[in-house]
């Protein structure tokens, strides 16, 4: 389950991404442009999965398509409903969707507060809901990325000074998550490593470059 965010929400407005425990608006709006690049224009019926205030899909809303959030802060289904989004509050782990129903599921940022085994689980569950030939693209932080790791010697005396919300944090390799995933079934569309903020990209996820720069992975799979 999400972990709350309602210290953030009550700092920011439910349009901020940094009501959703972004660091940056900017940098939220560069990822979810890197996002729409990838998005299938053939699909109908979205998902954005333990969706927040639901900014991530939004541009999708201005090409009448089908966008669903689910969530399960209170909260953060308000304000997503607010910004436009159709929204369920439940468990991602038990979507309260029809199987086979889904054209396209998203999931930002949200695996890096899931431990190991609930990779499977979720996974499993996201599966279920989408239908054949149906597509997942998954966004979370590169852990082991040097930027990441300095970015983190960074931030953290500052969240302790002006005491921030802190949130459980775990680090998943891409090969990892790309491995799970292929055991349920899904087939590898599309995978790589980011750094949003200067919209670098890389499909090898292990280079050199990718261990120093690669702030997030992408991965999208397909059932």
């Amino acid at each position: 389950m999400q972990e709350s965010y309602y210290k953030l929400r009550s700092n920011f407005p439910p349009d901020d991404a940094r009501s959703n425990g972004y660091r940056s608006h900017a940098y939220f709006e560069k990822e979810q442009s890197i996002l729409m690049e990838e998005i299938s224009d053939s699909a109908n019926f979205f998902l954005d999965i333990a969706c927040g205030t639901g900014l991530m899909l939004l541009p999708l809303l201005k090409k009448n398509l089908t966008v669903f959030g689910i969530d399960f802060d209170n909260d953060a289904c308000i304000a997503a409903r607010d910004n436009g989004i159709e929204i369920i509050r439940g468990n991602a782990y038990l979507i309260p969707i029809e199987s086979d129903s889904i054209d396209y599921a998203i999931s930002c940022q949200f695996l890096n507060q899931q431990p190991d085994n609930k990779i499977q689980p979720l996974l499993n569950e996201i599966y279920r809901v989408l239908k054949k030939g149906g597509r997942l693209t998954l966004i979370w932080r590169n852990g082991d990325a040097l930027v990441h790791r300095v970015a983190t010697l960074i931030y953290k005396p500052i969240d302790i000074v002006l005491r921030n919300q802190v949130f459980s944090y775990f680090n998943h390799s891409i090969i990892q998550v790309e491995k799970e995933a292929n055991k349920i079934g899904f087939r590898t569309c599309n995978k790589e490593s980011m750094f949003p903020s200067i919209k670098w990209r890389s499909k090898n996820t292990e280079s050199f470059m990718s261990k120093i720069i690669g702030a997030s992975f992408l991965l999208t799979i397909e059932k």
